[in-house]
């Protein structure tokens, strides 16, 4: 049976230099003590060394268009002000897992900072920037022209990458870890905490932006987007405040975000905009395969996801929250008074997406909605959901609808209390009420995170793919086939049940090496997979599944 819950989620000489002197610009490099000191200038095919680490930086340094900086794994680039390295060419920066390349400042200097690194209308004719195995610290852009971005600032320039890297403790008043503008650099396996902004209070600021962000981990501050489509994907959201984990804004129109396989923890969206995990405003969007868990919407709605949108936008419904695991959230009022939308786990606003496949149990809102919440006209389609457990401060209520206008259909869920036990407000709701249960889930454990279906629960086969094949997913959260049989489990796991497991036949084995051969055989009709094992010795006795 399938019993993945967490999975697949992240884990992070001698020197040689010229010396050169123009009538412009001139970079001064000497030794001393062991260190090698390199003054304000402009850098001319310039590869640092760890013999001559550290460097001490004492005045801004360029690396000139079509021109080149290399730093060697070990290095340590110590800038001694609030100093800038302005890349106008390329700068390759690729540590190791045991030898990190280090930008930072002395200990004394750590409240002043440094200026990070800066690519402002870089020429595109340059090749492809790297930093691979880096830490970037107490980054602090927050003087005029120099604003954005502690870390790095990247503005109408997109050839780089930042891979396995630490940003730590920078700020600045707009993206205290990174700023990118109309630039769109790619984020693998990198690590963000403990960096702050005056503005949005977020670590990566996106603003015209088409980033990739893999396989990353965010610890207090998350991601801030405007105008952007972007991708994150296999990341750790932890404890991220103010905007929460993900936060993107747009118009209508325009604006693409893709949110699959991450993890959202504890985070709590602060300022107004609800989704402690992920806000969507007036953004279309895919938000699939996540967990939410304990995140937090103050004076506001959707404790994991909120998504809004202009009246009559284009992007009302071109949203899909399909196979997440959506569980303990909250919606909660200001000091415990006043009042918020609701949806513990959900808020739509004039939202007209597709829910598809999600599992929201033991959510809570101060006042409506402790599942979901709609209001503003949003008539989203639900479809093979689980939405159970969830409740408010007078009891249980799974889902609250507002208005009139709003009008959500529902195919094939198991809704606590039914379609008849939805709050509407008092106000009619004629939507679909198509093959929708009441029946205990028969969680296997959830009091330990665990959402998957025993054997027996009465969401097993009880969904339905009709109308909407097109969007269900191969595989389900904890990566099982989705569909089996042209039947599909209600909620964001697949039981896999008492399969048969009938044996391939006719095995054939092709040696190509002394240690290495090609296995093939027949397929059979049933199979959903195959499971192989490798001997570590010759005998009869399997080795470890792979």
């Amino acid at each position: 049976c399938n019993s993945a819950l967490l999975g697949n989620f992240i884990t992070t000489k001698k020197t040689y230099m010229r010396q050169i002197f123009t009538l412009l610009l001139c970079c001064i490099i000497f030794k001393a003590n062991a260190a090698t000191t390199i003054t304000a200038g402009t850098l001319s095919s310039a590869h640092w060394t760890l013999t001559g680490s550290p460097y001490k930086i004492t005045g801004h340094i360029i690396v000139a268009n079509n021109d080149s900086l290399v730093i060697d794994p070990g290095v340590v680039v110590e800038f001694q002000g609030r100093y800038k390295l302005f890349c106008n060419g390329k700068i390759i920066a690729n540590g190791t897992p045991s030898q990190h390349i280090l930008f930072t400042v002395p200990v004394a200097n750590q409240s002043i900072g440094w200026l990070g690194i800066r690519y402002d209308n870089t020429p595109t004719t340059n090749g492809a920037s790297s930093f691979m195995y880096c830490t970037i610290e107490y980054g602090n852009a927050d003087v005029s022209g120099d604003n954005s971005g502690g870390g790095m600032y990247f503005n109408n320039f997109s050839k780089c990458t930042i891979s396995n890297s630490v940003i730590r403790n920078c700020h600045a008043n707009v993206g205290g870890a990174v700023s990118c503008n109309s630039s769109s650099p790619t984020f693998l396996q990198d690590t963000f905490y403990n960096n702050s902004s005056n503005v949005g209070g977020n670590c990566l600021d996106l603003l015209y932006s088409s980033s990739v962000i893999d396989s990353c981990m965010f610890t207090g501050k998350g991601v801030y987007c405007m105008y952007s489509s972007i991708k994150v994907t296999n990341c750790y959201f932890n404890k991220c405040t103010n905007q929460g984990g993900v936060a993107s804004f747009s118009s209508p129109g325009s604006g693409y975000v893709e949110i699959a396989h991450n993890v959202f923890d504890s985070c709590t969206q602060q300022n107004g905009g609800g989704g402690g995990g992920v806000l969507l405003s007036n953004a279309q969007g895919k938000i699939e395969h996540n967990i939410f868990k304990k995140c937090v919407a103050i004076s506001s709605g959707g404790g994991a996801i909120s998504c809004w949108t202009q009246t009559s936008s284009s992007n009302s419904s071109n949203v899909l929250i399909s196979n997440n695991l959506i569980y303990g959230n909250k919606s909660l009022m200001i000091n415990g008074t006043g009042t918020t939308f609701g949806g513990g786990a959900i808020s739509l606003s004039n939202c007209s997406g597709k829910v598809i496949n999600n599992t929201i149990a033991n959510n809570t809102a101060d006042t409506a909605g402790g599942g979901i919440v709609c209001i503003g006209g949003s008539s989203p389609s639900f479809h093979n959901n689980i939405i159970y457990y969830n409740t408010t401060k007078a009891g249980v209520e799974n889902i609250f609808i507002l208005d009139n206008a709003s009008d959500p259909n529902f195919y094939n869920n198991d809704i606590q209390g039914g379609y008849a036990g939805i709050n509407t407000n008092g106000t009619p709701l004629i939507s679909a009420n198509v093959n929708n249960i009441d029946s205990l889930p028969n969680f296997t454990n959830p009091s330990a995170g665990n959402y998957t279906l025993n054997t027996g629960s009465p969401c097993i086969d009880k969904g339905d793919i009709t109308a909407i094949a097109s969007k269900i997913p191969s595989k389900d959260l904890g990566g099982a086939v989705r569909v089996m049989g042209g039947k599909i489990d209600m909620g964001c796991y697949e039981s896999l049940g008492s399969i048969p497991c009938d044996s391939p036949t006719n095995l054939r084995v092709n040696p190509i090496t002394s240690t290495t051969a090609v296995v093939s055989w027949d397929t059979t009709t049933t199979a959903i997979g195959y499971e192989y094992y490798i001997l570590t010795h010759p005998s009869t006795t399997p080795g470890t599944a792979v």
